[in-house]
């Protein structure tokens, strides 16, 4: 499920420390947040399409007009690719059964100056009655003040209106030098891998180049990357496996590139557990 475009996604430095630990879920006794993924995709929509009233209270007239099932199924792709990336972290509130989701919870970057982080939340329309967005705030507040790293989060839509915080100034981005930039990419590797290393190394409208550092880790078993963009990788040092939604699979070594095109469905369902894998990866259209 996807949200109006604020400023989110627009860090020009790591998120979050590559040493943090990810809180895997909040729960109360009455609802778990837990990380949003592709399997949510029937219930997500279901829960969105019967609030789009109160959405529309909180971020204005758009989204999720016209919203299908394919479309948020490519969307929670998205924000499942993000979470697992360390670039944004969408969580899914759901009942306690799982029988039904019950809202949303976004963290994400920030270019806003005095704050480190842009959290949105909304409860589903049929239990704004019951108090449930106030109790999910609360909790989200005390969660954020706990177990994340942030100093000053903003609550956009909760604490400050969409439109003061659109009006909000931006921080400066840093000037570049002139000199060129040199950096060795097969240094500066952290001991500790919990979870893939995702590092931007350049970035303009055009394309995104990164890179990636895996030990081991791979794709959910369920579900695919589906891209909006095209992607060429490149395996600098390890091993990998690629699989295609066609029954295909494709092994990477050092100095193997490959290109996979846009709505390519694709993942990474394995690379080697014993050394770092190394890659960069450019996006473009």
């Amino acid at each position: 499920m996807s949200q109006p475009s604020a400023s989110y996604g627009q860090s020009t430095h790591p998120f979050v420390d590559p040493e943090f630990e990810i809180p895997g879920t909040l729960e109360s006794d009455r609802f778990r947040l837990r990380m949003l993924t592709v399997n949510d995709v029937v219930k997500d929509f279901e829960a969105v399409t019967t609030s789009k009233e109160h959405l529309h209270d909180i971020w204005g007239p758009g989204w999720p007009e016209d919203l299908t099932l394919e479309q948020n199924l490519i969307d929670l792709g998205w924000h499942q690719k993000e979470f697992q990336r360390r670039r944004s972290f969408a969580y899914t509130v759901v009942a306690l059964d799982e029988s039904r989701v019950l809202g949303c919870v976004y963290i994400y970057p920030t270019r806003k100056t005095g704050y480190d982080a842009e959290v949105y939340l909304w409860a589903r329309q049929s239990e704004l009655a019951s108090g449930m967005e106030t109790e999910l705030t609360k909790a989200v507040k005390t969660w954020l003040k706990a177990k994340w790293p942030f100093k000053n989060p903003a609550l956009p839509g909760t604490d400050i209106s969409i439109e003061e915080w659109h009006a909000h100034r931006d921080r400066k981005l840093p000037l570049r030098s002139t000199m060129t930039q040199m950096k060795n990419l097969l240094k500066n590797i952290p001991d500790r891998l919990p979870e893939e290393l995702f590092e931007t190394l350049v970035e303009t409208d055009a394309i995104h180049i990164e890179r990636i550092i895996s030990k081991g880790h791979s794709a959910p078993q369920e579900g695919w990357y589906d891209q909006d963009q095209n992607e060429w990788v490149l395996v600098l040092k390890g091993a990998a496996r690629l699989a295609f939604e066609d029954g295909s699979e494709v092994s990477m070594g050092p100095g193997d590139s490959l290109e996979i095109l846009a709505h390519v469905k694709h993942k990474v369902v394995w690379t080697d557990p014993e050394e770092e894998t190394v890659w960069v990866a450019a996006h473009y259209q």
